[in-house]
């Protein structure tokens, strides 16, 4: 499983969409302003809508961008063998008004892309890297129905990851922000800790020396640097969509009661229908 240029380019692309976010929505405490959502049917990314109802979309299968306004005719442009330099200059030259974006310096893993080369990714690839977001949008928004607090599906530009936040410390008790107690869930199709895609589920704060529960079949506790229950490509692909269910059900659970919190009822049902295998606390790579 090689996804690795697709996913830097695409990455990079997405840029666009967060400057977009910056520059035309307004800023929210979490950066929320700058995230993206999939859309399950188009199968693009989207930005928020700014005040004049705009949204700037992706589809990392085409490679191409799409500006929409309520009322009024969408613009396209076609980014294979384009550059950011040349998508940037045909935002800027719409009559929209949007103005000039500077994608400026990420932490972004380096490519050519960003240097001025064409966009060229492999269409097949690409089509398997927006499988992954598609697939991993649509087990978050099934997770959400078992945590009410949960936060909206996002994927956020900066680490390339789709997730969602479950707040687990009650609204009105209005805790330090960096001590607040939640658990993180979501997908990333390969960042420097693995390079295939993988499923995550972290507790914050992460625990002092932690009690790491056994996990469904094919999954894993990574303990290096952070904390988390990991299912990774492969296994993912083995697991399926259930599978991939109920590990999101059991990481998230066992995350949870590590933060002292107590389970989802959903969750605890789902639980009892889990075989485990027996605990693994460290992955060598």
């Amino acid at each position: 499983m090689s996804l690795l240029d697709a996913r830097l380019q695409v990455h990079w692309a997405v840029q666009v969409l967060a400057r977009f976010g910056d520059a035309r929505i307004e800023a929210q405490p979490d950066a929320s302003h700058s995230s993206l959502t999939w859309d399950p049917e188009s199968r693009r990314f989207n930005t928020g809508a700014d005040p004049d109802g705009r949204r700037l979309q992706f589809d990392p299968v085409e490679l191409a961008y799409r500006l929409e306004r309520t009322g009024a005719d969408a613009h396209e442009f076609a980014l294979r063998g384009r550059t950011l330099d040349e998508a940037l200059g045909w935002l800027a030259g719409l009559p929209d008004g949007i103005g000039r974006l500077e994608v400026g310096e990420p932490d972004v893993p380096a490519h050519p892309v960003r240097e001025g080369a064409p966009f060229d990714a492999d269409p097949d690839d690409l089509a398997e890297l927006a499988g992954w977001f598609h697939a991993s949008h649509e087990a978050l928004a099934a997770l959400r129905t078992g945590w009410p607090s949960a936060s909206a599906v996002r994927c956020w530009p900066h680490h390339f990851d789709i997730a969602v936040l479950i707040p687990l410390d009650a609204a009105e008790a209005e805790p330090d922000p960096e001590q607040a107690r939640s658990v993180g869930a979501g997908m990333t199709p390969g960042d420097a800790t693995y390079a295939e895609p993988y499923w995550y589920v972290t507790p914050w704060p992460y625990p002092e020396d932690p009690d790491l529960p056994p996990l469904p079949a094919g999954a894993v506790w990574h303990t290096e640097n952070w904390i988390g229950a990991v299912l990774h490509g492969e296994a993912t692909l083995r697991a399926g969509p259930e599978g991939v269910a109920a590990f999101l059900a059991a990481a998230v659970e066992a995350c949870a009661a590590m933060a002292g919190a107590q389970s989802s009822p959903h969750n605890a049902r789902v639980r009892q229908d889990i075989v485990p295998e027996p605990r693994n606390d460290t992955r060598e790579e």
